[in-house]
């Protein structure tokens, strides 16, 4: 593993307040922060800036060596690879607890990465536990910073402590107005679906390596985790989400965090990729979900993972299966694929970039208005209330959603049944596969002189 320059991991045992520290330094919340311990477990990972000068900063699931499972194990696994990445790391204890066997072994891991450290002393709110931060200088780490991420005490002075070892960028006119941007041709693609149906297994088969916790218990992963990847020389952001349950299963706490976070990068995500469980079928919880999406107006890819495990399902009568019972599933591409095995993988990033390209695609003011005119030739419209709309022209106002105006001499003569029609022949003229799109019918003023 490539050390990355100014790269900061968060490092220390459960519930010492990384994730609060990490949200402090942010600015906003990214990182679950709550009471019940072991919260975070995946790496959770953000550029930041300060003062001009750019950095990564991570926020790491709590080390506790006492815990053999396997769930402890991969937490763990995923702090050692944020050890190695890292430039700088922020060991950070809790002064209220003082000194535990826990916080001991988790020095030996940190003096042992070899990397520069810095030890943040969290939850200092007084004088009194300002005096008894000074017996954590016996773990033979410095400076030792003293704050509290809750409050926002001494978050300035840690910033001037990692702003001297940052390196700073080279001088010149290419970078001297550099600013924190996202890269905008990276496709950020949000990754939902219900607890354990192998999101984390396919980022991780995507990333060629296990970047996210993979786990057979419902809800291992809890943050929206933002992992990039380049595949074909092209940019993605995938974002792993927590698994999203039916509302009156959530628990309070935590998981409802998660499944704000979910339905958050939803919102933030270029589309969006339902992943099914194909051996077990698709519920109503799934159908809501992608409703969740379709509110938010992203386009989807629908992925039916563990295909591996179906004996003799025909994937063309399934699908049928699906949109009879299901008929707005139709608009969305369905691939059966294993995240395991990487079975249709490639597929399925083909679709994610059609799907993309798909919700960006502008169509001339000509084709559109032959569109409008033949459709209207093939069928029609109903008149309503004796009324028949007379369709004037249409035009296209913008993309992502794609979005389009009609013009009709009165809007609330078109019938619901005709704008259906209107939307179904539109998608067989020009396609849109896994793209909501938007229809106004707007009415058009009469001048004060018809011809």
């Amino acid at each position: 593993m490539m050390l990355k320059k100014n790269t900061i991991a968060i490092i220390g045992r459960p519930n010492v307040g990384k994730s609060t520290l990490f949200n402090r330094l942010v600015g906003h919340r990214i990182s679950i922060v709550h009471e019940e311990s072991g919260v975070t477990r995946d790496r959770v990972q953000t550029r930041c800036e300060s003062n001009g000068l750019l950095f990564n900063l991570v926020d790491t699931g709590g080390v506790d060596l006492r815990e053999k499972d396997s769930l402890h194990q991969q937490v763990r696994e995923q702090v050692r690879e944020a050890l190695k990445e890292a430039s700088l790391l922020l060991f950070t204890v809790d002064v209220q607890e003082g000194i535990t066997s826990l916080d001991r072994e988790v020095a030996r891991w940190v003096r042992e990465s070899g990397k520069k450290v810095f030890l943040v002393v969290n939850k200092v709110d007084n004088l009194n536990e300002e005096l008894a931060a000074r017996e954590f200088h016996q773990l033979g780490f410095e400076p030792v910073v003293m704050i509290s991420a809750t409050h926002g005490r001494g978050i300035s002075e840690l910033m001037d402590f990692v702003e001297e070892i940052l390196e700073k960028p080279e001088k010149s006119d290419e970078n001297k107005d550099q600013k924190v941007i996202p890269v905008v041709d990276a496709i950020k693609v949000s990754v939902v679906g219900k607890p354990n149906v192998g999101k984390s297994t396919l980022i991780n088969h995507l990333f060629g390596k296990k970047r996210l916790i993979v786990d057979d218990a419902p809800g291992t992963t809890r943050d929206a985790v933002d992992v990039e990847i380049e595949i074909g020389g092209r940019p993605f952001v995938f974002v792993d989400t927590a698994g999203m349950r039916k509302r009156k299963q959530v628990r309070r706490g935590p998981e409802t965090f998660s499944v704000m976070r979910a339905l958050n990068s939803i919102r933030r995500a270029d589309l969006s990729v339902l992943v099914l469980d194909g051996a077990s079928g698709v519920s109503a919880q799934d159908v809501r979900i992608l409703d969740e999406i379709r509110r938010g107006m992203k386009g989807c890819v629908l992925a039916l993972n563990k295909w591996d495990l179906v004996k003799e399902a025909p994937e063309k009568e399934f699908s049928k299966m699906l949109v009879s019972r299901w008929k707005f599933l139709e608009i969305y591409p369905m691939i059966f694929c294993s995240a395991l095995t990487g079975f249709r993988i490639e597929n399925l990033i083909q679709k994610i970039i059609q799907v993309y390209d798909n919700a960006r695609v502008r169509i001339s003011e000509d084709d559109l208005d032959k569109f409008i005119h033949r459709a209207i030739e093939f069928r029609q419209p109903p008149s309503e209330q004796g009324h028949v709309p007379r369709f004037f022209s249409m035009t296209q106002d913008g993309v992502t959603p794609p979005q389009f105006s009609i013009q009709v001499n009165q809007a609330n003569f078109v019938k619901e049944s005709y704008r259906f029609f209107l939307e179904r022949e539109f998608r067989k003229k020009f396609g849109f596969e896994g793209v909501p799109i938007q229809f106004t019918y707007k009415s058009k003023i009469k001048n004060q002189k018809s011809k």
